[in-house]
């Protein structure tokens, strides 16, 4: 990993240029962290974005408050869209996906897998292409 946490989106694509991996938080502040995933992802040319996160997931709902929602094995953009807007945005609460990065998303139209990132084995079936947690498709 490079050793160096980058500030700026042009660090991010520099210290991959080195053939490093790179880890990130937000660039900005009230900026996400999935936000800055999916540009860092753009910028990269990335064929494939892996979100990690502590549900298995994206759901019709939110799990934790919705005993009956369902994990959806794949999604549209429109539609993560409809179910994250269903909820009320309250300052300081998380939402797996933000409308940042849904519209960085949609512009770039990256190939994304939302998974439970508490099971290391979730990513490494991702990274192999294997079905893991849900896929999110421009269309």
């Amino acid at each position: 990993a490079y050793q160096e946490i980058p500030e700026s989106l042009e660090e991010i694509i520099e210290y991959a240029s080195l053939g490093r991996i790179v880890v990130a938080g937000g660039l900005q502040p009230a900026q996400s962290t999935t936000a800055v995933a999916a540009l860092a992802a753009e910028a990269l040319k990335a064929e494939k974005l892996i979100i990690a996160t502590d549900v298995d997931g994206v759901y019709t709902s939110d799990p934790k408050k919705d005993p009956d929602a369902k994990l959806l094995e794949k999604v549209t953009l429109s539609k993560l869209e409809e179910i994250l807007s269903e909820s009320p945005h309250i300052a300081g609460e998380y939402k797996l996906i933000d409308m940042l990065a849904l519209k960085i998303l949609r512009r770039s139209k990256i190939r994304t897998i939302v998974l439970n990132g508490n099971k290391p084995e979730n990513l490494e079936k991702a990274i192999r292409g294997e079905k893991i947690g849900t896929l999110i498709t421009p269309e």
